[in-house]
C-alpha cells in the first residue's frame, strides 16, 4: 500500500476508518477532541494491529557498488552495523598502494551508534519531496550517512567515497511488522483519511521510518540507478540547481 493513495489500501483498513474516523478528530485534525487519551490509545492499538499485516512502498536512497546491487537482488537488504560495513568495504577493488584508505573507512565511521546500528531507513514518499538539500548527499558519497559523515571533509577519504559507486534508489515493499511500533505511521494514515473526508489537518503525512530486521530479496521491487528515467522521476534531480554529474 501507499500512504497517500487510498485506492491502494486494504479493505480492512478502509473499513476501520469508515467506522472510526470521527473518533480521531482533535487528535489528528483540527476540531474538538472526540476521545479521551485512554480511548484514543486503545483505538491506535487496534489500528497498529491492522497496519502490521501489510507492506508499505518505501524508498532507500544510497550509492552502491555494482556487486552490492547484484547482492541485494539476490539476498535482500542487511541491517547496518560496523561489521556489515566492513564487509561492504572489503568488496571495493583498489590499488594495493591505497589500502590504507580502506582501513581508515573501517575504523572511522558511525555505524554502531545507537541511532544507526541495526536499522535501515526508508522514506515512504517520492524522495524528490525532500529536494536536493535532503537527499543529494546520499547519492554523492558511497557507503551511507554512517560512513560519509566521518569523511566528507577529508581530502583523501572524502574524495575516494565520491569517486566510487552508483547513485541508486532501492524501491521496496516494506512490511510494517518489522518497523518498531513507535515509528509506525498510524498518524499519517489517519490524516490521509481525514483529509479525504474534508477535514483540515494540522500536520502533514510525509513519513520516514526504519526496519529492525533484514529485508528479503522478495520485497525488493527494483533498484533504480542514475541516469535511468525512474531515478530521475523519483529524485527530480534534473531540476536541481547544479548538474547532477557533480555529485558523482
Amino acid at each position: 500500500m501507499v500512504i497517500d493513495k487510498i485506492n491502494t489500501w486494504p479493505t480492512d483498513l478502509i473499513n476501520f476508518f469508515d467506522k472510526n474516523y470521527k473518533k480521531f478528530i482533535g487528535w489528528e485534525c483540527k476540531g474538538e477532541y472526540c476521545l479521551s487519551p485512554m480511548k484514543y490509545d486503545l483505538l491506535v492499538h487496534d489500528l497498529i494491529n491492522i497496519l502490521k499485516k501489510y507492506c508499505l512502498t518505501g524508498y532507500h536512497c544510497t550509492k552502491l557498488l555494482q556487486q552490492e546491487i547484484d547482492n541485494i537482488y539476490k539476498k535482500g537488504l542487511t541491517l547496518q552495523c560496523r561489521s556489515s560495513m566492513q564487509k561492504r568495504i572489503d568488496l571495493i577493488e583498489i590499488d594495493p598502494s591505497k589500502l590504507s584508505i580502506l582501513e581508515r573507512l573501517k575504523l572511522e565511521n558511525q555505524c554502531d551508534e545507537i541511532n544507526r546500528k541495526g536499522m535501515i531507513w526508508f522514506c515512504f514518499f517520492y524522495p524528490k519531496m525532500a529536494d536536493d538539500h535532503g537527499i543529494m548527499r546520499f547519492f554523492r558519497s558511497w557507503g551511507g550517512e554512517a560512513l560519509y559523515n566521518s569523511h566528507e571533509r577529508d581530502k583523501e577519504t572524502g574524495q575516494f567515497l565520491r569517486e566510487i559507486g552508483i547513485p541508486c534508489i532501492i524501491e521496496a515493499n516494506v512490511p510494517m511488522k518489522i518497523i518498531p511500533d513507535i515509528r509506525l505511521p498510524y498518524g499519517q494514515v489517519t490524516r490521509v483519511y481525514l483529509e479525504y473526508k474534508g477535514y483540515e489537518l494540522e500536520n502533514l503525512y510525509e513519513y520516514e521510518g526504519y526496519i529492525i530486521h533484514n529485508l528479503p530479496s522478495k520485497n525488493i521491487i527494483d533498484i533504480h540507478n542514475y541516469p535511468s528515467k525512474r531515478f530521475i522521476e523519483l529524485t527530480g534531480c534534473m531540476d536541481w540547481d547544479y548538474r547532477f554529474e557533480k555529485i558523482k
